[in-house]
Parts: C-alpha cells; sequence; structure tokens
C-alpha cells in the first residue's frame, strides 16, 4: 500500500473555492445529567435544521430543539438520524432481538413530524444480526436510503424509502452518501481492503477497489456538488484517505492525513460549500483537518481539552459550509458548532422628531442569523429584519436588538435612542359655512411650521356630493410673500381627491428662498361650488396621507427633509339657501365697499374710540374672528394689510356666511 505523507498532492479536481475553519462555539448539554449516555449521532437538514439523537439508559432519545423520547423500551443502541425537506424526522437504530432463534439485533425505524415520534417500526425483518445502521438521503435527494450489515453474512444491506431489504455488497462495515438528483455512493470494508460501489439510478455497477493493502475498519464517504467523491477510513491508527473525479472510474492513490503517533478514531469525510473538512478525535480532542482540491491544511485541534476528553464524535456541516459536531464526555452527550456567533449592530433614522415619528431601523448585525428581534422601548416590539416603527407619544426610548443563529445570540441596547417630542408642526382645514348653490366659496388650508420651509405638499379629500373642488389655489393665501418657483395641482373629480406639490426655489439663480415660520397662517385654498341638492348639515374635508399613485403625504420641506406635521380635518357646513337670501359679508370689510384695506381700519377706530358709525355688518368688523369687536381687529388688520401677519379669517377672499358662532347677530 502506497503511504505518502499527510500534506503531498491527490490528483487536482474541482471542488469548492475556499477554505473555511474556525472554533466551535460553547457546548449545549443534550442529555439528562447522570445518565448513561453514548453512541451520538447528527444530521443537517432542511434550513440547516440539526437533528441529533443519542442512547440514554438503553432508550434512543432524539433532539431537535429538545429532548424528545423515540421509544419507551429498552435495548436500544446505535441510532442515526435523518430530516426530510417535508419536516419529517426519521431515526433508525438497532433494538436487541429476543426472538428464538435471533443472533442478536434488528434495525428499527420511527418517524415525527410536528408532534412526538409515532410506534417504531421493525426494518430489517430477519434472525440475522443486523447492526450499524447508516441513513442518508440529502436535503432534496428523491429518496432516503439506509443501509446496515450483517457481520454473520457479511451482507451490506440497503433499504429505499424504508421499504423492503436487499443485498447491495459484501462487507462488515459500510457508509452511504447519496446526491440530490437520487445517485448513491456507497463504500465498505471487508476483509480490510476498501471498496466502492456507484448506483446512477438503475442499480448499483461493479465493485471498484479502493485499498486492497489496508487492514481498515470505519469507512467514511461523501460527495461534493460536483460530483466528486471522497473516501476516508482508518489504518494503523491513522486516516487515509483518497477520492474519485467526478470524470474518472478508479481512485486515486490514498494518503495518511494525520501520520499520528497517536491512534485517532470517529473518522469523518465531509464535503461543504467552502471545501472539505476531515474530522477525527484524537489525545481526547476533536481534530479538523481543512482541504480544497489537492491542497490539505495541517490539523487544528477543535477542543483543545486533553484532561476533559470527548469521544464517539459525529461531525455534520451545514449549507454554509459550518462544522456542527456531537459527541460525549464524561458519559453525556453534547452539541457544539462552528457557526459565528451573531454581532448584533443597527442603525435608525430619524433619531428624533415631533410626535408622531416613523423611525426606519436597518440592521447591521454580522455573523449567522436565523431571528431579529426587536424592542423599541414602547411597549412595542417586531421580527422582521429592518422594520419601520411609529412612535406616537412624546419621550424618549431605548431600542434593542436581539439576533439569534446557530451559533448562539447577541444583544445591543442603545440608550435613549429615539427622542420625541410634542408636535410643533400642523396642518387644518379651517370650518367654513357654506350654501346650497354657493360658487367659487374658499376653503382654506391652515398651516403651522416652527422652521423656515422650502415648499410643502398638501393630500387632501372631500365628500362627493357635498362640495365640488374646482381648483387649489395659493391666491389669497401667505404664499404670495415668496414667488413659488414650482407649483403643480392635481384634483380628481371622481374620486374627490387633490393633491398639491409647492417649491420656491428650483430655477437659477437659486438663492435659498424659504417662508418664515409661522402658526395657522393660510398657506393654500380649495375653490369649490356647493351643488343645489348637496346635502345639509356637516361634512369633513381631510388631510389624508398616502393618497393619489404614487402616494403623496402632508409634508413640510426643512433643510431639504420631510416633516411630517399633525393633521386636522375641518367642517364644511352645508345651510339652504333661502329667501330672502342670506347676507353675505367680507371679513375686514368694515366700510363694506368688496374689499380690505386700510380704510376699513380707520372706520373701526372711528366706530370704537371718536363716535363713528356703526358698521354695517358687525361680523365682517371682527377682522380676527373673535366674537368680540375691539381694537385687536383694528391690529389683526392692519398686520394683515401692511406687516405680512396672517390673512383673515373666512368668509374671504370672496363673500360667504360666518362659520363661527358668536353674538355679533346676521349681517
Amino acid at each position: 500500500m502506497v503511504k505518502p505523507l499527510a500534506f503531498g498532492l491527490i490528483v487536482a479536481f474541482a471542488c469548492c473555492p475556499a477554505f473555511a475553519g474556525g472554533t466551535l462555539n460553547p457546548e449545549l448539554l443534550l442529555s439528562t445529567p447522570g445518565a448513561a449516555v453514548g453512541e451520538p449521532n447528527l444530521y443537517i437538514g432542511p434550513g440547516d435544521n440539526v437533528l441529533m439523537a443519542f442512547v440514554e439508559n438503553e432508550q434512543v432519545y432524539a433532539h431537535l430543539g429538545g429532548a424528545i423520547l423515540v421509544s419507551d423500551s429498552t435495548g436500544h443502541s446505535n441510532p442515526a438520524v435523518h430530516l426530510a425537506l417535508s419536516g419529517t424526522a426519521t431515526v433508525i437504530y438497532e433494538q436487541a432481538d429476543t426472538t428464538p432463534g435471533s443472533q442478536g439485533a434488528e434495525i428499527y425505524y420511527a418517524q415525527a413530524q410536528v408532534s412526538g415520534f409515532g410506534p417504531a417500526t421493525n426494518l430489517s425483518m430477519s434472525l440475522e444480526q443486523d447492526v450499524r445502521p447508516v441513513i442518508t438521503g440529502g436535503i432534496n435527494a428523491a429518496s432516503t436510503n439506509v443501509v446496515w450489515v450483517r457481520p454473520g453474512t457479511s451482507d451490506v444491506m440497503m433499504v429505499t424509502d424504508l421499504g423492503a431489504p436487499m443485498v447491495v455488497a459484501a462487507g462488515e462495515e459500510a457508509d452511504l452518501a447519496t446526491e440530490s438528483s437520487g445517485e448513491r455512493h456507497l463504500l465498505y470494508v471487508r476483509a480490510g481492503a476498501v471498496y466502492y460501489r456507484f448506483d446512477d439510478g438503475t442499480g448499483f455497477g461493479a465493485e471498484v477497489a479502493v485499498d486492497l493493502a489496508a487492514t481498515a475498519t470505519a469507512p467514511t464517504l461523501a460527495v461534493d456538488s460536483f460530483g466528486n467523491v471522497h473516501a476516508g477510513y482508518l489504518f494503523d491508527g491513522d486516516i487515509y484517505y483518497c477520492n474519485r473525479p467526478a470524470a474518472s472510474s478508479t481512485f486515486a492513490a490514498p494518503i495518511n492525513l494525520t501520520v499520528s503517533p497517536t491512534p485517532v478514531s470517529s473518522p469523518a469525510v465531509l464535503a461543504g460549500p467552502t471545501g472539505l473538512k476531515v474530522l477525527f478525535s484524537r489525545d481526547g480532542d476533536l481534530w479538523e483537518i481543512l482541504g480544497a482540491g489537492p491542497i490539505f491544511l495541517s490539523a487544528e485541534n477543535l477542543t483543545n481539552s486533553p484532561s476533559d476528553p470527548e469521544s464517539d464524535a459525529e461531525f455534520a456541516v451545514d449549507s454554509l459550509g459550518y462544522l456542527h459536531v456531537v459527541y460525549i464526555r464524561d458519559g453525556a452527550a453534547y452539541y457544539r458548532n462552528g457557526v459565528p456567533v451573531p454581532d448584533s449592530q443597527f442603525a435608525f433614522d430619524p433619531a428624533s422628531g415631533e410626535v408622531p415619528v416613523e423611525v426606519q431601523f436597518t440592521d447591521l448585525s454580522t455573523g449567522v442569523i436565523e431571528q431579529w428581534s426587536w424592542d423599541f422601548g414602547d411597549g412595542e416590539s417586531s421580527f422582521e429584519q429592518h422594520p419601520f416603527h411609529l412612535y406616537d407619544a412624546t419621550g424618549t426610548y431605548d431600542v434593542s436588538l436581539t439576533t439569534s443563529g446557530p451559533g448562539g445570540q447577541s444583544t445591543l441596547t442603545v440608550s435613549n435612542a429615539v427622542q420625541v417630542i410634542d408636535p410643533q408642526n400642523f396642518m387644518s382645514i379651517q370650518p367654513v359655512k357654506l350654501f346650497q348653490n354657493q360658487q367659487d366659496a374658499y376653503i382654506p388650508v391652515l398651516g403651522t411650521h416652527v422652521d423656515p420651509i422650502q415648499g410643502f405638499q398638501l393630500s387632501l379629500e372631500w365628500d362627493c356630493g357635498a362640495i365640488e373642488v374646482l381648483d387649489i389655489t395659493l391666491q389669497s393665501s401667505v404664499m404670495l410673500m415668496v414667488d413659488a418657483e414650482f407649483v403643480v395641482a392635481s384634483i380628481d373629480e371622481i374620486e374627490c381627491f387633490a393633491i398639491l406639490g409647492v417649491v420656491f426655489d428650483v430655477l437659477d439663480p437659486f438663492d435659498g428662498q424659504t417662508l418664515a415660520p409661522s402658526t395657522n397662517r393660510r398657506i393654500a385654498n380649495l375653490v369649490c361650488d356647493v351643488p343645489g341638492q348637496a346635502p345639509l348639515g356637516f361634512s369633513e374635508v381631510r388631510l389624508v396621507n398616502g393618497l393619489s399613485d404614487p402616494p403623496i403625504f402632508n409634508i413640510y420641506i426643512v433643510d431639504g427633509v420631510s416633516v411630517l406635521p399633525v393633521l386636522s380635518p375641518g367642517l364644511v357646513e352645508i345651510v339652504p339657501f333661502t329667501f330672502p337670501p342670506p347676507t353675505l359679508f367680507l371679513r375686514g370689510d368694515v366700510d363694506n365697499n368688496g374689499t380690505d384695506e386700510i380704510t376699513d381700519a380707520i372706520n373701526l377706530l372711528a366706530f370704537l374710540f371718536s363716535g363713528g358709525p356703526t358698521p354695517v355688518c358687525l361680523d365682517a368688523a371682527d377682522a380676527n374672528d373673535t366674537g368680540v369687536v375691539d381694537v385687536a381687529d383694528v391690529i389683526y388688520l392692519l398686520s394683515f394689510l401692511f406687516s405680512g401677519g396672517a390673512l383673515v379669517p373666512p368668509p374671504y377672499p370672496n363673500l360667504g356666511l360666518d362659520p363661527t358662532p358668536d353674538p355679533l347677530g346676521d349681517c
């Protein structure tokens, strides 16, 4: 037998792009403390779910997020597990056979999906001794296959889809690997020599000699995604490895991977997406050798605990190439993996604002993560990776993110992450009183903003049949104080909604034009007619976010950032048109000449302080709409006319009815 050194070259063939090693995460105890435990096994199923099994007090237990008793009788040993794409877990094991004439053991299986395992079923159904079962199938394999051996006859037995057993080779130990397309690869030992057979779907082909010069035990087999076959076995206390490229029918010469003065045990050859892994136990520790193509690296001690030895190790790799292992130490079963532990990190924007504040949280965590758990600090939570969250109450909030994965979990808490203050920006619809058949009535949109704004958006709707909106305009509004360079309005007469976009500075030269902070100032007007058959009483005009396609929101633009104001609807009171017709007025028009001007302020001062004539309409003289005519109305009117003050309340700029009940009487 050829025995080249451990790091000699192998016949080159395509495998995987890179090595992927790493230390193992802290262990998880699987079994009951103090119980007699042994013979662990594991399988990586769909979604990288890990199914494990072990024997405890001669009973078989499976572990998929918790220990589950497979069968309540005793005399069980050597379990092997499989997890199908359907979610069905299958556990096979040896069970002592007390039937008269039996040679010792039978192979049984039990299955579970959602709840516990069903009754066990005898798979081998013979009086021969049936031992050392292996189950495989691959995550997407067309079938599930089980192999075991009958030492008394040196038969290697196999069943497909838990059907009838058949003899597939002659040997004392065997391992089986299945490709997702259904091809099956069998490695076995007979009289110390190592053999291989391949089934392409039409049945197993001729036996191929792998190593005839060895006295081998513990055969182990893997097939990578390229169809290359990787074989390993123990010989003289070392692990020997050889491969059969996908394009070849023969195996390359075996090489000694361990060359160790201390015997090794529990060999496993695994093919994952990041390369080959050869695993074994030596000197009470678990070891790993990584390979890719023709090269193997030196062995790495994964546990480094010689005074606390691990034994009976079983290994598997997941879809990302990370290692999973179960083993026995001090009579207990343990599980560990090499999956990177999550490191929780996140960003969020904005960090502050006035209520309500919608914050976008962005996960920046590293590691292998299966679950995200957010605590927003206000009693709300989320399991999304990148959630939005709306804070609707003032306060300062701590935010936590816990990420969890096969490697463990990590929590990051950011104290005082989000600060929410009382609302300072508002938009509202001013109440108006209109009569049936009224034409060109104005419904004001009022704005309050604490910062200079560069523009704004409106999105509003009304009750169809109550009013007919003709236009949404900046005329007779505070917008006349700035020269808006972009104004676009759109009215949907069928769905009864309108949108308006206003930007003050979009044309060269860019002079940074803004509208100064203001309180309850008219920023736009709806111009509408009232149908003759409009329903009497109250209806609403509502500022609603998300109307139109694409959706438009009610916002102010402050330093290039959208600010969401608090929105309030306005009531439109519709009254009948009566005879004689109601007297209409224009607020602020004290002298009743159809316009607001300085003479109105002078006449009002004369009425209040110099015995001047009583205004024709006291509601018109109530310029600030407080229900009282006094010098404050003079100041309000002068401020409106000459100092950029707030526009007078409705009715303005057209004649109309007083929407506000007061003791001043009708005009």
